[in-house]
């Protein structure tokens, strides 16, 4: 069933956060936005529409303007979505930050952000960050209390504190505060997931983040009835971009604090879930200790997705397997949104799917000339959802050098408009000059019966100038076994792409999103073999 939206095919420039939340709560007031499972209580349209606009007030009562940053802290909640809705309506600037990262760096963060206000929850102690954003206005939200269709403090409260839904209780919730920005106006700041680097500050602009709303909807065919899980941390941009779905669709997002391997499959079945938005991690994590449930059980369950990383072919088809759960693969980027995404009624195994609505992928030789169909070239995007730039370390704003972003990401389109990614650019292995991507080793070493995780790195080589080196992680209860790894491979693969070491480790390096750490991995191979690395 292919559902039909109020956004589809809309101008970006036509909608508005604002219009959003107004013309849900005409439609349905009582309808559920969202839902905190730790908390146990959900909010209504109504209820985010008379908020947004106390927000709006005590903004514009403070004087902040379109373009002040508002950072965001704090753990997934009722009350993040709350200031989601309400920074956005009025038109600022939302920068969020995981707060899991180390101080330094958050530290460092803050003080390139520069913001106007920051707000935190209880959770999260400011003593040692103020100094870092210099004047900002830092407050406190706690828990709201839902005081009717208001943010009005209930009694008990402490209203007298610098507590913000305290503060906003005293502003009226009329919607006469009009949005101070534009589609051009910066919208959002969100920070990537380097795996050899800082985290990039990526900045996103009214106009980016309208567009990938729409588009985000259409891909995976949102509809008002759905009901979406997010465990992952909403301070990320792919959580970001399921969430202005929601919005745009009037569906319910319910949101978990963290991944749970054992109440997982309990959140699907207790609060009605059709969509949960998953990651390469968690769907690993599920089929080392598979629970005795099938999709028959979680009969409202339209599909699992994954995203934010490479989840290997073997891994999807154990999963679907074992569990009669379709997953429905995501590809993106911070700097491009919702790049690709398997039809729901039509997807393609082993495929990221293919363009979203308004993406403009190509594929790219290395002189940019736009390849056939079937020819691996670069993979690139161009698109009103494109990422305006960057904030740097030192606090100034550096504007994309194109129009049209690389992913960084090597990959061809089928005869049918599917995607395919073959493995990173940058972790190309050149092995006597025959290119070798990592990632077709590693789906190839996850086919063998003994192991369960694998990474696949190019090692310096005086002959070849890079040799293959695979690292697995074997299954619980068996033994490793380097030989019959190797001829496993050498069975599937050109011996020239067969690892020629296999190493057993405990895990495989990764980063917070779940991406493999390649580097990690290369350096701890050269760490031990400094001699042949010489």
């Amino acid at each position: 069933m292919t559902r039909t939206r109020w956004t589809d095919g809309k101008d970006p420039d036509e909608i508005s956060v604002f219009g959003l939340l107004a013309r849900l709560d005409q439609i349905s007031p009582e309808g559920e936005m969202a839902y905190s499972i730790p908390q146990g209580r959900g909010i209504t349209h109504r209820q985010m529409y008379a908020l947004s606009n106390q927000i709006a007030h005590f903004f514009r009562d403070r004087g902040l303007r379109a373009n002040d940053r508002v950072v965001l802290l704090g753990a997934n909640s009722l009350e993040y979505l709350i200031l989601y809705c309400g920074v956005w309506r009025y038109g600022l600037t939302l920068v969020t930050i995981n707060t899991e990262m180390n101080a330094m760096q958050l530290e460092a963060i803050l003080g390139a952000v520069a913001p106007t206000m920051v707000l935190h929850d209880r959770s999260f102690d400011p003593a040692p960050f103020r100094a870092a954003t210099g004047d900002a206005h830092w407050l406190r939200f706690d828990p709201w209390q839902g005081g009717g269709n208001t943010g009005a403090p209930q009694a008990g409260s402490d209203a007298g504190s610098g507590e913000l839904f305290a503060l906003i209780g005293d502003c009226p919730a009329t919607p006469d505060v009009e949005p101070v920005a534009k589609p051009d106006d910066f919208a959002s700041i969100a920070f990537t997931s380097g795996t050899s680097s800082k985290p990039k500050g990526v900045v996103t602009t009214y106009r980016g983040n309208m567009a990938n709303a729409i588009s985000t909807s259409m891909a995976s065919d949102v509809g008002e009835d759905d009901r979406l899980l997010e465990f992952r941390s909403l301070s990320w941009a792919s959580a970001r971009a399921r969430f202005l779905s929601a919005l745009a669709t009037g569906c319910t997002m319910v949101v978990a604090e963290r991944f749970s391997q054992s109440r997982f499959f309990d959140w699907i079945r207790d609060h009605g879930i059709t969509i949960a938005y998953c990651v390469p991690t968690a769907i690993n994590m599920l089929l080392e200790r598979p629970a005795t449930i099938t999709g028959a059980d979680l009969p409202r369950l339209r599909f699992v997705t994954s995203s934010t990383a490479p989840l290997p072919l073997e891994r999807q088809r154990q999963f679907e397997t074992t569990f009669g759960i379709p997953i429905v693969q995501f590809y993106g980027m911070s700097e491009a949104g919702n790049v690709a995404c398997n039809p729901p009624d039509a997807p393609r195994f082993g495929s990221a799917g293919k363009p979203c609505y308004l993406q403009d992928l190509r594929i790219l030789d290395p002189d940019g000339n736009t390849l056939a169909q079937g020819e691996v070239g670069e993979v690139t995007t161009a698109g009103p959802m494109m990422a305006w730039g960057y904030l740097k370390d030192d606090g100034s704003l550096e504007a994309l050098a194109s129009e049209r972003v690389s992913t960084g990401d090597l990959g061809y389109l089928d005869g049918d408009g599917y995607l395919h990614l073959t493995g990173r650019a940058k972790d190309l292995i050149i092995r006597g000059g025959a290119n070798i991507q990592p990632l077709e080793v590693d789906n190839v070493l996850l086919e063998h019966p003994g192991v369960s995780q694998a990474a696949t790195v190019g090692v310096p080589d005086r002959i070849y100038g890079e040799e293959v080196v695979s690292f697995v992680v074997a299954k619980k209860g068996v033994s490793f076994d380097a030989p019959s790894i190797i001829l496993h491979c050498l069975a599937l693969l050109p011996e020239a792409k067969a690892p020629k070491q296999v190493i057993c480790v405990e895990e495989i390096a990764k980063n917070e999103r779940g991406k493999v750490d390649r580097n990690a991995m290369k350096a701890l191979w050269i760490k031990s073999h400094r001699k042949e690395a010489a």
